[in-house]
């Protein structure tokens, strides 16, 4: 790709966040910090020191990167790094920059934000880092690949890594709508057009059985401009399979880790967070959409000699605030009472920041064996939390036997559903576009219900 280009994406994909700031949440809004608890460095490090039985921080560093910033991500990271951390929030953005730094001014936590472009290799982000967050941004580079390396050069030998990028198996059925949406000639930048793509959605839910779901799913996406146009009407997503981003990582320097299931789509592996799954399983998930999520992975540079990690007492914010709700939300965690979860909340903020923490043995034999795993599925619990051998294998052991790949509706044709055929030529004739877009549209509506 040539660097007039690589120009060109930056500024439709700057243009397009400096008009629809994102996630656009309200300065006032109440944030549940502890939600993040997998997004600083002092985790990253404990997967580190899970896998390899020491730390990997190198002396010294005590500099945090937030890539792609927007006007939260640093604020909420913030909250989960020791004071000692410098903390650097880097967007393309000037409106995100400039509500981040009123939330970090509100924080009473300093932050260098910076508006930086992250795939020019000339790129200067100073000294290096200890950890750096890229979550959901690398795919919206117009050269992901340089990003991504130029990242990998940032960061300190023993620094970790955390980035999410699409799973864009999953995410065919986005791409064919908004394929839609550009034949007919909808902007994100017209106030109408927005509201005219919202009622086509609603009729997509309505006659569209394989979409459903999926568009039950996203009404708070729906319902919000700034995430209706992240999803629909982005200016640069790159397409990228599992095979590029792992030897984009690779060629980076960087060594993956483990992989967050959030969605409980993997529990026929051993632990992805702990046991990195290998390429083919993986693709294989992917490919028959066992697995949708998208992939979020931890990294790591390899190091020579290793320091001390900084110990830091966890902030009593959030010691009194109660667990992440994201370990009470699945069946194998719902039974749990609250002075366990309770329990387990203390013992993760003094071994993430402090180094160390009881045995939860004890702890562990009034919980159910599969509640234990999936804990440990979301980072809550690790292996050296534990004296038993019995109890270590178990965290590393798959849940289930087999994972049945999902079934879905057949799709329908749209010269099947008068209503919806009716509406996108009323839109076509209205716009002064020509008839001979619908057979192209009813063809991207096909593909998006091809599953």
């Amino acid at each position: 790709m040539s660097e007039q280009a690589v120009l060109a994406i930056n500024q439709a994909v700057q243009g397009m966040y400096e008009a629809f700031p994102y996630p656009n949440y309200s300065l006032f809004i109440p944030l549940r910090w502890q939600e993040a608890y997998s997004s600083g460095s002092l985790f990253a490090q404990r997967l580190v020191q899970q896998k390899m039985g020491q730390t990997a921080v190198s002396p010294g560093i005590r500099r945090v990167l937030v890539a792609g910033c927007g006007d939260v991500q640093a604020a909420i990271i913030g909250k989960w790094e020791p004071r000692a951390h410098r903390l650097v929030g880097v967007d393309l953005s000037r409106p995100s920059l400039r509500k981040a730094r009123l939330r970090s001014w509100l924080m009473l936590r300093p932050v260098d934000f910076r508006q930086v472009n992250l795939e020019k290799t000339a790129v200067d982000l100073g000294t290096p880092f200890l950890h750096i967050d890229a979550y959901g941004m690398l795919h919206h580079l117009a050269n992901p690949s340089q990003g991504l390396s130029n990242l990998g050069r940032a960061l300190a030998p023993g620094g970790t890594m955390r980035i999410m990028v699409y799973n864009s198996r999953a995410r065919k059925w986005l791409f064919e709508l908004s394929r839609v949406f550009a034949l007919l000639g909808l902007s994100a930048y017209q106030r109408t057009d927005l509201q005219e793509a919202v009622q086509l959605l609603k009729l997509f839910q309505k006659h569209l059985p394989a979409l459903q779901e999926r568009l039950e799913g996203m009404q708070a996406v729906i319902r919000e401009p700034a995430r209706l146009v992240d999803a629909f009407f982005h200016e640069r997503e790159a397409r990228l399979g599992l095979d590029f981003w792992l030897r984009a990582v690779e060629d980076a320097g960087l060594v993956p880790l483990g992989l967050m299931d959030r969605y409980a789509e993997l529990d026929d592996l051993a632990n992805p967070l702990l046991d990195m799954p290998a390429q083919d399983a993986l693709q294989a998930r992917i490919d028959d959409l066992r697995f949708e999520n998208n992939l979020e992975f931890y990294l790591y540079k390899k190091s020579g000699p290793t320091g001390e990690a900084l110990i830091s007492p966890a902030p009593l914010s959030l010691r009194r605030s109660g667990p992440p709700l994201a370990w009470q939300r699945y069946a194998e965690t719902k039974s749990l009472g609250r002075l366990q979860l309770w329990n387990l909340w203390q013992a993760f903020l003094t071994r993430n920041f402090q180094g160390h923490s009881s045995f939860l043995d004890r702890w562990a034999r009034h919980v159910e064996p599969l509640a234990l795993q999936r804990l440990s599925r979301l980072g809550a619990l690790f292996p050296d939390q534990f004296q038993s051998r019995e109890l270590q294998k178990l965290l590393h052991a798959p849940m289930q036997k087999a994972m049945e790949a999902p079934a879905f509706p057949e799709a329908r044709l749209l010269r099947d559903i008068p209503e919806l055929q009716r509406r996108l030529e009323h839109i076509l004739v209205a716009r002064k576009l020509p008839m001979a877009r619908l057979p192209l549209i009813s063809e991207r509506l096909r593909r998006a219900q091809c599953l």
